[in-house]
């Protein structure tokens, strides 16, 4: 996990939380894509799982079950999938598929969407509920975000522009609301949204890839550098719109 206020020496992975003990979610449907290796651990075991396979993942009492194309699994402790091979370039057609995740969380326009995870996905129990971690790493995380918090038309100045701001509010990382859980962020407006690699375009790619690792710097701390993605074409200080400094 990322610490608070800290330039990473090298590119951190970081953990999103996707599905959320708030979601209140008892289980959990994962597609495996048609064109990529992926494999499943659990338990000290480790399963090669099959192109376009669908997992079923359910909780019971305090473990999991495991549904995978029929045959039926058990595990006490985390689950985690990934690829065999890590991919050299951001692909979302090989990324695995997470079913209806909650988009806009106490929104009145809350919808439900199927999304694509980059990196790897972890199961797990938390407080009677199963929860869903991504783990990946943050330059491909700030290539989601961009077109996740705005549209892929945006000229490529401004998704470039979007993307230093995105992870110097990332690493000043100064609120750390899901700490309890073992995450950095959330995937929602509560930290920045972030909807996988479902909408990843070539500018948003290239936005992260032209300013990587490039922060705002204020009295040489990384700058907490919130926003708002709807502005009404007007700007404000930050203490009239946000508590704090």
């Amino acid at each position: 996990m990322l610490e608070p206020g800290v330039i990473p020496k090298k590119e951190p992975d970081i953990s999103v939380g996707i599905i959320l003990p708030e979601d209140n979610y008892t289980s959990i449907d994962v597609i495996v894509p048609q064109d990529r290796d992926y494999q499943i651990e659990f338990m000290g075991r480790t399963i090669q799982l099959g192109s376009g396979a669908e997992l079923l993942f359910k909780l019971k009492g305090s473990s999991i079950t495991i549904l995978i194309d029929g045959q039926e699994k058990k595990s006490e402790s985390p689950i985690k999938i990934y690829p065999v091979v890590d991919s050299p370039e951001p692909d979302p057609s090989v990324d695995l598929i997470l079913k209806n995740v909650i988009s806009g969380r106490s929104f009145h326009w809350k919808k439900y969407l199927n999304v694509r995870l980059p990196g790897t996905l972890v199961v797990k129990p938390f407080n009677n509920q199963l929860i869903a971690i991504n783990e990946l790493p943050i330059e491909t995380y700030f290539m989601c975000v961009a077109t996740s918090e705005m549209g892929a038309e945006c000229p490529p100045a401004l998704i470039e522009a979007q993307t230093i701001i995105a992870r110097s509010w990332m690493l000043a990382n100064v609120e750390q609301k899901h700490r309890s859980l073992g995450i950095d962020v959330c995937n929602d407006d509560c930290c920045q949204r972030y909807q996988g690699s479902t909408h990843l375009t070539e500018h948003s790619i290239n936005g992260a890839l032209k300013t990587y690792g490039q922060v705002l710097l204020h009295n040489d701390a990384i700058c907490d550098a919130r926003y708002s993605k709807s502005c009404g074409g007007m700007m404000e200080a930050f203490e009239n719109v946000w508590p704090g400094e």
